[in-house]
């Protein structure tokens, strides 16, 4: 029984550094990417505020573009200018719009998973814009988007 008791010290000394060194990789392998969340969530809700689509919007967005169900969505908070098509007119004189984003500007960006005409489809909309950015196909609601095929004609 001597003999066993230093076996079993061991063992057990053993078990708690490896455990001690363990919980912690693990906790950072289990923790989300990105960092805080709630950092994240609070600036999404800011936007929002401010008025950029919130998600049941981005959705109804994307389910009249394709003509489809919304079945997920995701939202990314995208830094920079917005890129649009350059415009041909003179800026009129008088009461102006509001300016565009500038390059620090943040705004939101849904992928919306739908189901339209027997194909699954990943709609992009800005929500800043609230338009339609591209559509894609996908072959399931977990992967990730592939080009949609061009319309035949």
């Amino acid at each position: 029984m001597r003999k066993l008791l230093p076996r079993l010290t061991a063992a057990a000394l053993t078990t708690a550094v490896i455990v001690l060194f363990a919980l912690p990789a693990l906790g950072e392998r289990l923790a989300p990417p990105g960092g805080d969340d709630a950092a994240k969530a609070r600036t999404i809700v800011q936007l929002i505020q401010q008025g950029q689509a919130g998600l049941a919007e981005a959705c109804g967005i994307a389910e009249a573009d394709v003509h489809g169900k919304a079945l997920r969505a995701e939202c990314e908070i995208m830094q920079g200018k917005l890129e649009t098509a350059p415009s041909a007119k003179p800026p009129e004189k008088g009461p102006q719009e509001p300016k565009k984003p500038d390059a620090a500007a943040q705004h939101l960006m849904y992928d919306i998973c739908c189901y339209a005409n027997d194909t699954l489809l990943v709609v992009r909309v800005d929500g800043l814009t609230k338009k339609v950015v591209n559509v894609k196909e996908r072959t399931t609601i977990d992967e990730s988007p592939k080009p949609a095929p061009k319309p035949k004609g």
